[in-house]
Formats: C-alpha cells, sequence, structure tokens
C-alpha cells in the first residue's frame, strides 16, 4: 500500500470528507465530516462531536470507508479503514484539540465548542476512484526536506545579531520553501500578548501589532505550544470582515495583525525554548491546504532553532552601561511633537498612533534624553535599569523590542530613527527639533 502521505492534500478540511459505517443489522449510515487528520503512515484521525450513531456502528462493526478529495486536482479517494478506538488525552487528542480551538477563537465562538474525544482508523487499504483511475495524476516535484533544512538552518546560524536575522529568514523561507507571506510574533515581558516583529509580503507590515496569547489561530497556537494550521479560512474571512465594519469605534492605540484579505490556508508554528514559548512563526496562502505536514515539521525544526538562536543573541554580558557618545541638539526648523501616556505607555507622533507598551516607554525615555541631555546614543543595559521602562530581570525581549520600534518608525516618521550601533549599543537620528508631552 503507498503511503498516505501521497494523499496529504485530501487531509487539509479544504472539501469535506464522509464516514460510510454500518449497524449490527447491515443499515448503512454516511456522516459528513469537515476534516479528516493524518495522524501517521497508516493511522487517521476525526473528531467525535455529533457522531453518536457512527460510533455505535463502529463499536458493532469496526469496518468503515472514508472517502476523501484533493481540492486542487478534484480527485477522490476511497479507504479501507478498521474503528481502533477513540481517546479524550494524549499528544494526539492535544494536537486536535488545538486545531479546533484555534478555528473557533479565529471564528469569534471560543468556548462554545471543544473537542470531547478523536476516533481513530487504520488504513487497511486506499484507491482512486473517480474520475478513471487509469488515467495519470500530475505529481508536485518535492525537495529533499533535510536539504531545505540546512539552507534555512545556515541562516539563522550565520546571524551575529538580532537585527537583520528575521528578514534573512524571512526571505530564505520564501526562497526555499515558497512562503511568500510570513510574520513573526514575538511573546511579551509578561507572556500574555503577542506583538508583530518581522513581516514579509503583505500590504501593510504593521510592525508592533498585538494579540492575546490564546486569541486567534496565532494566539492558541503559542498558548497550547504545538503547530496550528488550517487550510480554509473562508467562512471566518466573512466573519473578520463583519469585524472590521465596527473598526470606526476600534481603540486607536490597536494595530491588525499583517494579513491577506483572500487568505485561504494558515500556519502557526511555536518558537519553544525550555519552558518558555518565546512567540510564534506565522504564515498565510491565498492557496486552500497550502501548508503541508512536510514543511510543517520542517519549521518546526527551523523554530527550535531560531528559539535558541534568539535566546542565544538577545542575552550576554557585553552591553555597555553609559552611552559612549554625546552631542549639541541644534535647532530644527520644523518640530514634531511626540506625546506618551504613562499609563500603557501608548506613544503618539503628530496626534497618529505610533507604538505603546515597553517600546513607547523605551522611546519616551530616548527622546527625553536626547532633548534635556544632550545624548544620542545609548546602551542596552541603561534601558533594562530604567524603572520608567520597567524590564522584568529576566525575558524583557529587549532586542526585539528595539527591532520593532526601529521598523515602526520607519513606517511613520522620516524624521527620528533608530540605528544599531553594536550589541548593546544603539543610536537616535534626529531630523528635526522635538517637543514632548508626558501625560498620565
Amino acid at each position: 500500500m503507498q503511503p498516505l502521505d501521497s494523499i496529504e492534500a485530501c487531509f487539509q478540511g479544504v472539501v469535506p470528507a464522509y464516514l460510510a459505517t454500518r449497524s449490527a443489522d447491515g443499515e448503512p449510515n454516511v456522516t459528513a465530516m469537515s476534516i479528516v487528520h493524518l495522524l501517521g503512515p497508516r493511522r487517521l484521525g476525526v473528531s467525535c462531536q455529533f457522531m453518536n450513531k457512527t460510533l455505535r456502528n463502529l463499536r458493532d462493526d469496526p469496518r468503515a470507508q472514508i472517502v476523501v478529495m484533493d481540492a486542487a486536482t478534484m480527485v477522490e479517494y476511497t479507504l479501507d479503514v478498521d474503528f481502533v478506538g477513540t481517546t479524550d488525552s494524549g499528544p494526539v487528542f492535544e494536537r486536535m484539540s488545538a486545531t479546533l480551538d484555534a478555528v473557533a477563537s479565529q471564528s469569534g465562538m471560543a468556548g462554545v465548542f471543544a473537542l470531547v474525544g478523536v476516533a481513530q482508523f487504520d488504513v487497511v487499504d486506499w484507491r482512486r476512484t473517480s474520475p478513471d483511475p487509469d488515467v495519470p495524476v500530475a505529481q508536485a516535484e518535492v525537495r529533499d526536506p533535510l536539504e531545505v533544512f540546512g539552507a534555512l538552518a545556515a541562516v539563522v546560524a550565520g546571524a551575529s545579531a538580532l537585527d537583520g536575522l528575521f528578514e534573512s529568514l524571512l526571505a530564505a523561507l520564501d526562497a526555499h520553501l515558497g512562503l511568500a507571506h510570513a510574520f513573526l510574533l514575538l511573546s511579551d515581558e509578561d507572556g500574555a500578548r503577542l506583538y508583530n516583529v518581522a513581516s514579509r509580503g503583505f500590504p501593510a507590515a504593521n510592525f508592533g501589532a498585538e494579540i492575546a496569547v490564546g486569541e486567534g489561530l496565532y494566539g492558541v497556537a503559542v498558548a497550547r505550544r504545538l503547530p496550528v494550521r488550517s487550510g480554509s479560512l473562508s467562512r471566518d474571512r466573512l466573519l473578520l470582515h463583519a469585524a472590521r465594519r465596527d473598526a470606526s469605534t476600534a481603540d486607536p492605540c490597536e494595530l491588525p495583525l499583517p494579513g491577506l484579505l483572500d487568505a485561504e490556508s494558515s500556519l502557526a508554528v511555536p518558537l519553544v525554548f525550555g519552558d518558555r514559548c518565546l512567540g510564534a512563526l506565522c504564515f498565510q496562502s491565498t492557496t486552500p491546504g497550502a501548508f503541508t505536514a512536510g514543511t510543517e515539521r520542517v519549521l518546526v525544526l527551523l523554530a527550535h532553532q531560531l528559539a535558541a538562536t534568539m535566546v542565544a543573541l538577545g542575552t550576554g554580558s557585553a552591553d555597555i552601561f553609559v552611552s559612549a557618545r554625546r552631542g549639541p541638539v541644534g535647532a530644527r526648523a520644523l518640530a514634531t511633537r511626540f506625546k506618551c501616556f504613562e499609563s500603557d505607555g501608548s506613544v503618539f507622533v503628530d496626534d497618529q498612533y505610533l507604538i505603546k507598551g515597553v517600546a513607547g516607554r523605551v522611546l519616551f525615555r530616548v527622546l527625553s534624553n536626547y532633548v534635556h541631555e544632550q545624548r544620542d546614543e545609548f546602551s542596552s543595559k541603561e534601558i533594562r535599569l530604567d524603572p520608567f521602562i520597567g524590564l522584568p530581570a529576566l525575558k524583557d525581549n529587549l532586542e526585539a523590542r528595539l527591532i520593532t520600534l526601529r521598523k515602526r518608525l520607519e513606517e511613520r516618521t522620516p524624521h527620528v530613527r533608530i540605528e544599531h550601533v553594536a550589541r548593546g549599543r544603539f543610536r537616535l537620528e534626529v531630523h528635526r527639533e522635538l517637543l514632548l508631552e508626558r501625560l498620565p
């Protein structure tokens, strides 16, 4: 029997599948299923929701058939299966539960649906049943996953600083895996929220955009520390578009995550290091079922390496405590006004929202030092020790916060820049007079 991963596109949930069973007295029953999960070379799993009659039949007669379809080729396959049993715990259950929770959260239905169990099947045989089985179907070329991982791992291993690593990695993912639309979310200091630090391929990068851990597909992947895939986002997108119509009443400090309006597939891979989850690599595609299990396995390995590299590059003892450079501010013909609200660290530039939280406090502190102390160069260590910024002793993510801040400044104001000088040091470049206002 050929391995099931040769028809992996059938297990993405793009086209509904059907499970046929029969009762003890031979009465047939057919149940539609939104997705059949590929659990192993010969193992499948389906959610037990709304399957009371089907489960009774399977306990009477474990032999059954599942019909699946490849949405890209419209080829249908029939699988002869044996019912193995149900489970409500363990790795298989946790993975499928995370997927269901992510879809529910993405659709605004978090807490409404919960996975009650997983029915597992062993595939005895399978065959193509439509169209004519004798007509060959073109197969996509598949690259050696170890070769792909090696090329991606070399990008991560060659990084000497976080600044530049993220953009280089997203470019490499595009080149080697065709992942043209990607962004990177990192966890904040409390582990409660995720913020966007890098983006590629979207109409708006929206650096600094935030979501809560556990919110949507990406937040669930971080909360559960498991990869989450969705092969069809059409129904979710309708709900998200309805939510966007109320954007006029939204908080001006809330930026949406990068996204494709016509996205059909999404994948989130958490960055796990020891007992910490640093964030997630996130991907979208306009093609239904675009992300395969093979791609996911490569990304899981890459995510582990990336997380370890981020920890190594984001910490160190080489930080300089005192700023090394000072200079006169000088007069400017025009002025740019910055307001900082102490309650949440949100910063507005000329009355337009810029950034908030730790990054906002860092920006306002260095702007204040620039204006009042005529300083334009700063060290990471002094920022970490500044009580106004309020970074914790551990897990401060300062280097990543500075990257987000630099990109956000590039997006919104051409007159203020943060430039990387060396590890643990950065410089403020200002081309206008600054007017600063600090508010409660």
